[in-house]
């Protein structure tokens, strides 16, 4: 993937995903089936210290779903699955995603929040709230 371009945020990501998937399934991949991973899914729990055990997003969940799917395709692209088949993967069930609202501050409650920051998150802080940039977008961004 870093041959390929991709963003560390992102490599990061499926590796934090991946790396728990492959711990509750140690054996072949061809052995994994749709089921395995739909009850796999469904039975995830927040692992945060604030949210501890608590379900997870059907967001959160969609996105392991994604991870687990591009590690399928990965498995067949490389031949260790059946080129001309589909994958467990590729059958199971995403589920719908409540979207939150967007939260919008008053003036007064971002100058409350940026007098009160630590000094080292003030600048990403500032640019976030002025600009509207992604965390994605904020994590590649330097100071040149």
């Amino acid at each position: 993937m870093k041959q390929d371009k991709r963003g560390d945020y992102h490599r990061r990501d499926l590796r934090l995903r991946l790396t728990f998937f492959a711990a509750s399934f140690p054996g072949r991949i061809t052995d994994i089936t749709t089921a395995q991973i739909d009850n796999w899914l469904r039975d995830l729990r927040s692992r945060t210290k604030e949210k501890k055990g608590a379900e997870v997003t059907g967001k959160t969940r969609n996105n392991y779903r994604r991870s687990i799917v591009q590690l399928f395709n990965f498995a067949r692209k490389n031949r260790y699955l059946p080129k001309d088949l589909g994958t467990a993967a590729d059958d199971t069930a995403a589920v719908k995603e409540i979207t939150a609202e967007n939260e919008f501050f008053a003036p007064e409650e971002i100058e409350a929040l940026l007098a009160t920051a630590a000094p080292t998150l003030l600048p990403s802080l500032a640019i976030k709230a002025f600009s509207g940039v992604r965390t994605e977008e904020m994590i590649v961004l330097t100071w040149e």
